[in-house]
């Protein structure tokens, strides 16, 4: 049996105090259609790194987790201006899958207030460290809350 929340707190539990603050999470998600990056296996010969970069709005209370993947079921997840692992992988399939999450612990997010992440760049590069970039090109925020 789970919790019932009453105004006194937990139903059978005195010694659970007052619950006046409740708080939920809420989240979205976003997969991007597959990056094309035959561009880059011309350009760069063959693949030895690559890293992926962005700006965000955060508020307090809500976080972006960006994960990664050379074949569009394994990901992994991404920290700012970091290296993608497994880089040399993507020299086999040409593609690139992101996949985007905005998770937030406030209660309401007004949509001028909300957090944005854009300008999401990913950065490849070979052994002589010549690079090829692209942009994913979409704007991800909160379209939640009020007006």
């Amino acid at each position: 049996m789970g919790f019932k929340f009453v105004d006194k707190g937990i139903v059978n539990d005195d010694n659970m105090p007052e619950v006046d603050f409740y708080q939920m999470a809420a989240f979205g998600m976003r997969n991007s259609p597959a990056i094309d990056i035959s561009e880059a296996k011309e350009k760069l010969g063959v693949i030895n790194s690559g890293y992926v970069s962005w700006s965000s709005r955060p508020v307090l209370g809500t976080e972006f987790k960006i994960l990664t993947s050379h074949n569009g079921e394994k990901y992994d997840e991404l920290i700012n201006n970091r290296y993608i692992k497994n880089s040399q992988k993507l020299n086999i399939n040409l593609k690139i899958y992101m996949r985007y999450f905005v998770i937030s612990e406030v209660a309401t997010i007004f949509r001028e207030q909300g957090p944005q992440l854009f300008n999401v760049v990913i950065t490849l590069s070979n052994k002589l460290q010549e690079i090829w970039e692209t942009k994913d090109k979409f704007q991800l925020e909160w379209k939640g809350g009020s007006d």
